[in-house]
């Protein structure tokens, strides 16, 4: 799932820019990319975006592989909530555009975006996922990578809370509106890690699995039994219970039947 080329081709002449901007934005908390001064080496103001969008809106998008251009000055929109579909030639640059996208390698990026992404063919599991079932690999991997970061932002807020609590006859509304969302965020980080103290985090692999295919059997057995495709399912399945902001598809119904199919269309 995490498999993402980094060494592709640059892709416009922001490239560089791009590459010292998110350096900066870890060091110095940028926020927005474009403007002299700000990454973007004179890009218009209508162009700049917020790192911190959860929608994806990108201008002047260019994509070139060696020396064959694949895309030239086009724009971008992916919104939230929604679902699209790349339609295009064999080699007309689908695939190469997503591999970008999850890298974050393309210049206006929003950098706080989170990003599952499932490439195209099946990866080999590791030796110590190998010896596991898709349940544990599912639980040990991007569940517990989600419960780690549920952990960390809660203690982030908590510590932002306990610095900075306002008082009701001082503080502009604002702050208070802003206090009012961290509560109500700390209580949905509260309730979800309360799930993973249950069993809802295992039946929850389980159901997504059953969902694409899987057997009681199969749910069960050690990952390097699997065929290639059913390690393509279990490589899906933690792209779709990943809670990630977006998450990019590279023709994911390959080695799926009928039925997956459809559950996989009607999922949420």
């Amino acid at each position: 799932m995490s498999n993402v080329h980094t060494d592709l081709d640059s892709t416009d002449s922001h490239s560089s820019a791009w590459t010292e901007f998110k350096a900066n934005t870890a060091t110095n908390n940028a926020t927005v990319w474009g403007g002299r001064g700000r990454g973007g080496r004179g890009v218009s103001r209508h162009q700049q975006s917020a790192v911190s969008s959860k929608s994806l809106h990108l201008y002047n998008l260019c994509l070139s592989f060696g020396s064959t251009e694949l895309i030239a000055d086009s724009e971008l929109q992916l919104n939230v909530g929604h679902r699209y579909c790349i339609l295009g030639k064999n080699g007309s640059g689908k695939s190469t555009l997503l591999k970008r996208l999850a890298s974050r390698s393309i210049p206006g990026f929003p950098l706080a975006l989170s990003i599952a992404f499932l490439p195209q063919e099946p990866q080999p599991p590791s030796p110590e996922a190998s010896c596991r079932s898709a349940v544990q690999n599912l639980l040990l991997g991007v569940c517990a990578d989600r419960k780690f970061s549920l952990i960390s932002e809660q203690a982030e807020i908590e510590l932002i809370l306990a610095d900075h609590d306002p008082d009701p006859l001082q503080s502009p509304d604002d702050d208070f509106d802003d206090h009012s969302v961290l509560l109500s965020r700390l209580d949905e980080i509260e309730d979800d890690l309360a799930e993973f103290e249950s069993h809802s985090a295992e039946q929850a692999c389980k159901n997504i699995l059953v969902r694409l295919g899987f057997t009681i059997e199969q749910l069960n057995a050690p990952v390097s039994t699997l065929s290639g495709g059913f390690r393509h399912r279990v490589e899906l399945a933690a792209v779709l219970i990943s809670y990630a902001d977006l998450l990019l598809l590279d023709e994911p119904t390959n080695h799926l039947d009928l039925d997956s199919i459809i559950n996989l269309e009607v999922s949420e």
